[in-house]
C-alpha cells in the first residue's frame, strides 16, 4: 500500500439537492436521509494534495462549479432543468463536504481513467 499525492473531498447530499431532484422527477421521489453517511449516494473527488485544510476553502471556491455541474449531470442530463446561477453559497447549502488529506492506494496496479478505457476501445 502507498500514499498517493492526492487528497479527497466526499460530497454528501443535503436536503436541497433531494428536493430539487424530487421537483424534476416527481414520479421517482427520493427520501432525504438524515443519516446520510450510511448511504451510497456520495460523490468522491480526488483533488490536489493540500498542505493545510484551510487551503480547501480557497480551492473549493475556484473549482466548485465544475464539481457542482458534475453532480447535476449525474442526476439529470438535461441542463435546462438545472438550477440557474450556481453559486458557492448554493454549493455549500446542497452538500456536506468531508475533506480527507491522506489517500492510500491499496492495490499494486495502475489507476485507469475513463479516457484510458475509451482509448482501449478504439484499438
Amino acid at each position: 500500500m502507498s500514499i498517493i499525492n492526492r487528497s479527497t473531498i466526499i460530497l454528501f447530499h443535503k436536503k436541497p439537492l433531494i428536493e430539487w431532484q424530487n421537483s424534476i422527477f416527481p414520479e421517482d421521489i427520493m427520501e432525504y436521509e438524515e443519516d446520510f453517511f450510511k448511504n451510497d449516494q456520495a460523490h468522491v473527488y480526488l483533488i490536489p494534495e493540500l498542505d493545510f485544510e484551510e487551503h480547501l476553502e480557497s480551492w473549493l471556491k475556484d473549482n466548485f462549479k465544475h464539481i457542482f455541474e458534475d453532480v447535476l449531470e449525474d442526476w439529470c442530463t438535461d441542463e435546462k432543468k438545472w438550477p440557474k446561477n450556481l453559486s458557492y453559497a448554493m454549493f455549500k447549502d446542497w452538500f456536506h463536504i468531508n475533506y480527507q488529506s491522506m489517500v492510500i492506494d491499496t492495490l499494486d496496479e495502475p489507476i485507469l481513467k475513463d479516457e484510458d478505457d475509451y482509448e482501449d476501445d478504439e484499438d
